[in-house]
């Protein structure tokens, strides 16, 4: 496993410095359908289906199932159903809870749909029914925005008629007209993720934020021209705008200061969107999308894919895909750099891993088969090691592991046999060391017996010939005596 967790860092080590990602690759489908420009795009909350408005009356709704990576343009999305509004759609909004969406058309009304798992697998191509929609009308212009409180039960919209509304879902009634005179034709119109504030921009080029609850003018961000597309970052710390003079700005809410300027966009920047995590922005221009990061404002990707410029941005709700909707009259998918990324690296862990098993498995069977080979010659001390070795490269594997209990079986029945004949060598090698004491013992003792009797041998010869001598010296001086008494004197 350590070499695994090895494998897969220098996996992460050499992906980080490799070259950038092939963008052709992100791309993923294409939604044809719509006649006219497509104005307006959103996930629905669960990532299941795509919403989009166009110019062409319609609003369509769309199967967001994703294909596989690389698989660029292959499987061209698939259309669930069509809504007929029969005018043009500036703006769609899907509820939080997914029930419903909003639309904003030229015609000055808002439109509340139902797009219940029922509906939309009901006829594909339906006109609105009553009895699943809802009208909000009060606007004397048409309507550029709308867009759901947090909550679920307020839209705000913003109208050319220089209002924004406040309408309850429940009731379908406006509670609430803001005060016209901080208010000029609205372009752009979003809530605050905590619901207390609405930021909208108009054509003086200024982003203003009201507090709902009073509709006082709270803050003023200033420094574009005209201004196409806002966006409040998930924690509301921040806020992004793109503007017609190429400019992405972000702003810092609280003070109302420009943190960053992000330049790379050659014409109007028409729509720009947050990423779920809040570390990534999404714009979309003429032609081109391009992916920013927040903290050091560095634009990371940038997808060629649209014919014509691109009016809307949608992320998926986990942040791994990017819709966008464009007057080619095409809604197109893509993943997005970072998901690519991770995906990339996933692949590549994948091959070096599949790389290292392999020769895992070799070397577990080189060792495995010269473990089995010492135990035909009997070696099973060394062929335990061998045994360990290879199961270091399949931990688990049940094979190694009873050939080790086997080997240190025999090899302490092979022990313990060498200790019971040691231990016999031993107790032979005494009682012959005791035996032969016992013979030295013996063979001293008839020495010492040998030479005692040896020695009273010598004794009683010696005796008998002082007594031979003696008798011989005696006879001898008789017979002089006699020899002597004999002559005449």
């Amino acid at each position: 496993m350590k070499i695994i967790i090895l494998i897969a860092v220098s996996a992460l080590t050499a992906y980080a410095n490799a070259v950038g990602i092939n963008t052709e690759n992100l791309l993923l489908k294409t939604f044809k359908g719509h006649s006219f420009y497509v104005n307006s795009v959103a996930f629905s909350p669960d990532g299941k289906y795509i919403a989009s408005g166009s110019g062409d009356g319609t609003i369509r709704i769309w199967d967001a199932f994703i294909p596989t990576f690389g698989a660029a343009d292959k499987a061209p999305g698939k259309w669930i159903k069509t809504f007929k509004i029969n005018s043009w759609i500036e703006a769609i909004s899907f509820s939080p809870d997914g029930k419903y969406i909003a639309s904003a058309s030229d015609d000055g009304i808002i439109r509340l749909l139902e797009v219940s798992a029922a509906l939309i697998a009901g006829t594909a191509a339906s006109k609105l029914n009553k009895n699943h929609t809802k009208i909000f009308s009060g606007h004397s212009d048409f309507v550029e925005s709308v867009v759901f409180s947090p909550d679920g039960k307020y839209i705000i919209s913003g109208s050319g008629d220089n209002t924004i509304r406040l309408w309850d879902i429940s009731t379908g009634k406006c509670v609430k007209i803001f005060n016209k005179k901080d208010v000029d034709a609205v372009r752009k119109i979003i809530f605050s993720p905590n619901g207390k504030y609405i930021a909208f921009t108009d054509l003086g080029g200024i982003i203003k934020m009201l507090t709902i609850s009073d509709g006082l003018l709270k803050r003023r961000f200033k420094g574009h021209s005209l201004i196409h597309s806002i966006a409040f970052s998930p924690d509301g710390k921040y806020l992004v705008s793109g503007s017609d003079d190429g400019k992405i700005k972000l702003w810092d809410v609280s003070s109302g200061k420009c943190l960053k300027i992000l330049k790379g966009h050659p014409h109007s920047v028409m729509t720009v969107s947050f990423s779920p995590d809040g570390k990534y922005i999404a714009s979309g221009g003429h032609k081109i999308i391009k992916f920013w990061n927040v903290s050091s404002g560095e634009c990371v990707e940038t997808i060629n894919g649209h014919a014509f410029s691109v009016m809307s941005l949608s992320f998926s709700p986990d942040g791994k895909y990017l819709v966008s909707g464009s007057r080619d009259k095409t809604i197109k998918m893509c993943l997005t750099p970072w998901e690519a990324k991770r995906m990339e690296m996933e692949k590549y862990i994948s091959q070096e891993k599949k790389k290292l098993i392999f020769k895992m498995n070799q070397n577990y069977e080189k060792y495995f088969a010269k473990g089995e080979k010492l135990i035909k010659k009997g070696q099973f001390r060394k062929a335990i090691k061998l045994f360990i070795k290879a199961s270091e490269y399949k931990p688990n594997d049940k094979k190694a592991k009873n050939e080790i209990a086997y080997c240190i079986k025999k090899f302490n029945e092979i022990s313990l046999k060498e200790k019971q004949e040691k231990e016999a060598e031993e107790i032979e090698e005494t009682e012959m060391e005791k035996a032969t004491a016992a013979k030295l013992d013996r063979l001293e003792a008839l020495q010492s017996q040998q030479a005692s009797q040896k020695t009273g041998h010598s004794f009683w010869e010696t005796y008998y010939w002082i007594i031979i001598t003696v008798l011989l010296l005696a006879i001898a001086f008789l017979f002089r005596w006699k020899l002597a008494a004999a002559e005449p004197e």
